[in-house]
């Protein structure tokens, strides 16, 4: 894999604090990826196709989903219910996935599936289990979070499943 860490997404003033803190910052310690548009740094490509995400997260160790403002926890309390299709693409592919919002990875995986998507909501903490992924690639849970990802969302979060769900509802 080349890249060290990937992020596919537009930046524009409702989004930006989050990705400025989660996402930006990356490129100072790791081989980055970060494609979309409204950057303010000069990227590589501001758009791909779908196999080109695909083609992307095969060629990344780590896919950092941050998630917009409306489903992260502010004042009010935790306000989401969604996450990024690029959870379970990049999950797919065998990077290990790294989110902002653990109650968001929580009520979409469940308590017990939810402890192989690692969720720091702390940029600092956010930004020390990526350092520790990257330099620890062998480290047991590390190992089992990328094929527990993988084998969670083959199980229960493939389109196919969903519709299975929805016709026997």
């Amino acid at each position: 894999r080349i890249h060290d860490v990937s992020y596919i997404g537009d930046i524009w003033e409702y989004k930006q604090i989050g990705l400025f803190g989660f996402v930006l910052p990356c490129i100072q310690y790791c081989n980055t990826n970060i494609v979309g548009s409204g950057w303010p740094i000069q990227l590589q490509e501001k758009f791909i196709d779908s196999v080109g995400c695909n083609v992307m997260w095969n060629l990344s160790k780590i896919s950092i989903s941050v998630q917009e403002p409306h489903v992260r926890r502010n004042s009010n309390g935790f306000k989401g219910g969604e996450i990024s299709e690029r959870v379970f693409s990049s999950a797919l592919a065998g990077c290990l996935v790294i989110c902002d919002c653990p109650d968001a990875i929580r009520q979409v995986f469940g308590e017990e599936d939810s402890r192989w998507f690692p969720a720091l909501d702390q940029i600092d903490e956010f930004h020390d289990f990526i350092k520790f992924a990257l330099s620890n690639p062998s480290d047991p849970y590390i190992i089992q979070c990328v094929e527990n990802q993988q084998k969670i969302v083959l199980a229960k979060h493939t389109y196919g499943v969903r519709i299975k769900k929805i016709l026997q509802e």
